[in-house]
């Protein structure tokens, strides 16, 4: 009877421990899903009002300058017009000197006037997309969001201020955003700004930027949302990326202000495959529901109480669900105290229990370090065969997320049965307490690091250790009455928030650094593992679930390495560039990928990278796989000259460049040459004398300008003035099978150049 009771303990209790933990990464997970369209049913949000101003958003790729661009802006301004709001277009050519590009913006601006105003607020998206993509997550849903917030208000009176900015050029180096905050009056009466963003098409729509001096700003922010989904960690990544969207500029004006956007669904992003048959409709509600819950709340708080305090930040983050857990990040220290007065004490605590030795302790702590060399170099070793095993459908490991999680599940499955059968072996010398506090050691070293530096990460490590003690604490305290399983359940129950945290954190590094870096996404699971798997595996019989679980685990990375291929739902990408030379009249085509079934009827399949020099003009040749290609004299750019005048020892040629079909012009000298100003459409670009050389050219880049534009120059009297003009296209020339329905694309190119001189 007892053999009978002692094996059914042996199975019950790894079961209930299991359980425990994949309960804990089931609602850590949970931030990661939006809110279910079929509970927002009390909510004025309309989903069928949102699709329906998406439907006429998306319809095809509309970038700066393209005639859909054109049909997309009077949509808005129409629409925005029909509901009551009076409708401005800030009409104006933006340039930036620090990376020599200049466009035409358009932004589309509306304000609805408070009754009693404290302030202004300002929603933000952005109506362009990138060349290729009908743009319905980026930035479709976030427009459609506005436009459905601005039909709700119509008939309200919000007190405050608020002002909807559709920006113009995003996609080109934020240049609309640029243009509001330089020339628009508005922008200096603006308080607080929601920007609405998208890197993916589906999942929850995450607050991932904030200003600085947060706050007041996350206090009103988790009162006004009904779903948040954020934390300050993404915050302190986001900060140090050289990422940029619209909110940069507007903080960098000195603007308060939150950016959201969805962040799963990477392969759509800039792909032909953003488009609406891939829209997430919980995704996009989302979307419209923060924007409303936001407009709604800061339309009428006293805006005058949220005050810019840059040394007044505050940690905050999703706990269970869309739970918000915020404070000040004044109480960072403190906590960081408490935690090092509960390490210290639990120490004194196992050690008078005779459960701890110190040099256990020290052995336990180098031995997390064993284990994250271990399971990083494992997870790094599989990854490289499964990279040569599936090189043909790289992309879509890579970005399909969806099929990314899976092998995601084979590493984790993987490494926690590593873990445990390693921590099998060396426990019986060492004991499991002395590894675990060991781990603790590593976890408190964290915090200290992240509290000082990275302060709105530092909740990651504080917490999972206070709660890990308190547990660790009462195994200490055990009596006789509670066997050493029952135990090992009460502790695994005060892992949960650590476990819960920590699956935010690994899902979120792979989402945001893909699956090339398993390997170290592996590592940072290990310092959560180890804070579980040295108790689970003095559970009787805890090496047959880790082989179990290895098993598992290379099962599913192997069968989908095997299986892995690219259908319409789960397309892989590739691109094709077509450059040419007017001058000489050669071309090449060319790829970044091994040429598969759709680029090899362009590009040879015996091709090898940068093996051509063929159009030294190009200087990203070594990057492609490339084949000599038939010269088309098709978007030639036209360079006409109309003025020509000397004037007190300065020459100024005045120029009418045709570039047809372009969606982007490089203007670029070949001579030396002083250049005392530049003007393109009367706007004037440069005007100090500046001398350039074929080393150092001057380099402009015109981004939707339109089919032909006039450029003037100034250069020293006696001086020739040569360049060359390369001409930006996205539709290939001659015939060719068009691109299967398994694969998308960031967008073919045409490039042809041409050398004029006067």
């Amino acid at each position: 009877m007892k053999k009978q009771l002692k094996l059914k303990h042996s199975i019950i209790y790894p079961l209930v421990l299991l359980f425990i933990f994949f309960l804990a990464i089931y609602i850590g997970l949970t931030p990661f899903n939006p809110p279910k369209i079929k509970d927002n049913s009390e909510s004025e949000v309309s989903i069928e009002s949102v699709w329906g101003y998406l439907e006429n958003i998306a319809q095809e790729p509309h970038p700066v300058g393209s005639i859909e661009h054109a049909r997309v802006r009077e949509y808005l301004v129409d629409t925005l017009e029909e509901m009551g709001y009076p409708v401005e277009l800030q009409d104006t050519l933006a340039y930036k000197p620090e990376i020599a590009r200049a466009t035409q913006v358009q932004n589309i601006l509306t304000r609805l006037e408070g009754t009693d105003a404290t302030g202004t607020i300002m929603l933000a998206a952005h109506y362009d997309t990138v060349f290729n993509s009908p743009g319905a997550s980026d930035d479709g849903y976030g427009v459609a969001a506005l436009l459905e917030v601005a039909r709700l208000l119509q008939d309200k009176s919000p007190k405050n201020d608020i002002i909807f900015l559709i920006t113009d050029a995003e996609e080109q180096w934020l240049f609309g955003a640029r243009a509001f905050v330089e020339e628009h009056p508005w922008a200096k009466e603006v308080d607080v700004v929601f920007n609405f963003e998208a890197r993916g098409n589906t999942g929850s729509t995450v607050m991932f930027e904030t200003s600085k001096g947060n706050y007041q700003l996350i206090k009103e922010f988790h009162k006004a949302t009904s779903s948040p989904a954020s934390n300050s960690f993404l915050k302190e990544v986001y900060d140090v990326m050289p990422n940029g969207t619209d909110l940069t500029e507007f903080m960098n004006f000195g603007m308060q202000g939150l950016n959201f956007a969805s962040a799963q669904g990477l392969n759509a992003y800039h792909t032909t495959i953003d488009s609406l048959d891939f829209v997430n409709k919980d995704t996009l509600l989302h979307h419209a529901t923060y924007a409303y819950e936001l407009a709604t709340h800061f339309g009428n708080i006293d805006l005058n109480k949220i005050e810019n305090q840059s040394d007044k930040n505050a940690v905050y983050f999703n706990l269970f669900g869309h739970t918000l857990i915020s404070y000040s990040e004044s109480m960072v220290i403190p906590l960081l105290i408490i935690s090092l007065l509960g390490l210290i004490l639990t120490i004194y605590h196992g050690i008078r229990k005779k459960q701890l030795k110190i040099t256990s302790i020290l052995i336990g702590f180098l031995l997390l370090l064993v284990s994250l060399a271990l399971t990083f170099s494992i997870s790094l070793f599989i990854y490289k065969l499964i990279d040569q095993a599936t090189q043909e459908v790289s992309w879509l490991l890579i970005n399909d997320q969806q099929i990314a999680s899976i092998f995601l599940i084979g590493f984790l499955l993987i490494t926690t049965a590593i873990l445990i059968l390693f921590i099998s072996i060396v426990q019986r010398k060492i004991g499991t307490y002395s590894i675990v506090i060991g781990t603790m050691i590593c976890w408190f070293l964290l915090a200290v690091a992240t509290s000082f530096l990275l302060t709105g990460a530092s909740y990651l490590f504080v917490w999972p250790l206070i709660f890990s003690l308190i547990g660790i604490n009462l195994v200490f305290w055990k009596t006789d009455k509670w066997s050493n399983e029952k135990y090992a359940i009460l502790y695994s129950v005060f892992l949960i928030p650590g476990i819960v945290l920590f699956t935010f954190l690994v899902n979120a590094l792979y989402l945001a650094l893909t699956i090339t870096v398993v390997h170290i996404v592996m590592a940072v699971a290990t310092l959560s593992l180890m804070l579980f798997v040295p108790v689970f595996t003095r559970l009787i019989g805890s090496w047959k679930y880790a082989f179990g679980l290895l098993v598992i685990g290379i099962s599913i990375l192997t069968y989908e390495s095997i299986t892995l291929e690219a259908t319409s739902e789960h397309p892989t990408s590739n691109e094709v560039y077509y450059l040419a030379d007017g001058d000489s009249q050669k071309a090449i085509w060319g790829t970044k990928s091994k040429p598969d079934a759709y680029t090899g009827q362009f590009v040879d399949g015996e091709a090898e990278k940068g093996n051509s020099n063929t159009l030294p003009i190009y200087t990203f040749l070594q990057d492609l796989y490339v084949t000599e290609a038939p010269y088309y004299e098709i978007n030639l750019p036209e360079s006409n000259i109309t003025t020509d005048d000397t004037v007190n020892g300065w020459r100024t040629l005045t120029f009418d460049l045709s570039t047809p079909n372009a969606a982007a012009i490089e203007f670029v000298t070949k001579n030396h040459v002083t250049v005392k100003e530049m003007k393109v459409n009367d706007t004037l670009i440069q005007s100090n004398p500046t001398q350039y050389t074929m080393q150092n050219p001057l380099f402009l880049e015109l981004i939707g300008m339109g089919e032909s534009m006039t450029l003037e120059v100034t250069v020293k009297e006696g001086q020739k003035l040569e360049f060359y003009v390369i001409s930006k296209s996205f539709e290939l020339p001659g015939d060719y099978e068009e691109r299967p329905s398994n694969m998308t694309t960031y967008g073919d190119q045409y490039w042809i150049s041409r050398t004029f001189q006067y």
